[in-house]
């Protein structure tokens, strides 16, 4: 990881001791950012087989819209 998340809200990153720290040490955000990466791959965004119910309801949603308006 590249130790440079990008987080202004962290006084500590801003500390110009830290900044010349980065080189040598873990930024402390990259663990919550592995964890957010995790978060979204494994819980938040479709696998490939949720990718094909996610279309089917979308194609059952319309057919059933349009049956119920005729």
């Amino acid at each position: 990881m590249s130790g440079i998340t990008g987080n202004s809200d962290c006084e500590e990153c801003l500390s110009s001791a830290h900044v010349a720290n980065i080189s040598t040490e873990l930024h402390p955000h990259d663990d919550d950012d592995e964890l957010l990466r995790y978060i979204w791959r494994e819980y938040l965004h479709p696998k490939q087989y949720e990718w094909v119910l996610i279309v089917a309801y979308i194609i059952v949603f319309f057919v059933s819209l349009i049956g119920n308006s005729l």
